[in-house]
This record gives C-alpha cells, structure tokens and sequence, in this order.
C-alpha cells in the first residue's frame, strides 16, 4: 500500500488503497476528497513523538483519469495538493 503525505498529494491508480501520511504536530483535516477518493472527508491524526499520523483511504474503482484537488487544513501556505488519477 502507498503512503501520500497529505500536503504533497501524489499519484495513484483506480481502486487503488494508500495510507495518509501526517508528520504535522496538529491533526490535518482534508475535505473535497471525492471524487476520485471513497469519502469525502479525513481527518489524520498528528504525529506523535517521530511517527507521523496514518490514515487509510482508498480511490474509487470508476475514478476518471485526470488530476483531482482537495483541501488539507493543515498545509494553508502551500495551496491545495493534487491526487493524479492514472
């Protein structure tokens, strides 16, 4: 399974599942997550002393190709990340 860094994003395929990853001291709530992703909403834990958040998500088997934004509270100063549907 994949680990996206919730202020990175990343790349992934239809169906396929892949961990959250939060490394951030505070916990990280993403919202506009469907499409291409099962739910819409997330919230990942913080870090807690050097192990980061996890939280698993999974893309939905019908997502169409194409780039994806959404919106991660915890990563305002970098705009909102991009999941890459192949």
């Amino acid at each position: 399974m994949a680990n996206l860094k919730v202020c990175d994003g990343g790349t992934q395929g239809k169906g396929d599942s892949f961990n959250w990853i939060n490394e951030h001291d505070e916990d990280c709530h993403l919202s506009h997550c469907m499409p291409p992703l099962t739910q819409d909403t997330y919230t990942v834990k913080k870090k807690v002393g050097g192990t980061p958040g996890t939280t698993p998500a999974q893309v939905q088997p019908n997502a169409q190709p194409r780039d994806y934004t959404y919106t991660a509270d915890c990563c305002k100063t970098l705009g909102n990340p991009i999941i890459k549907i192949q």
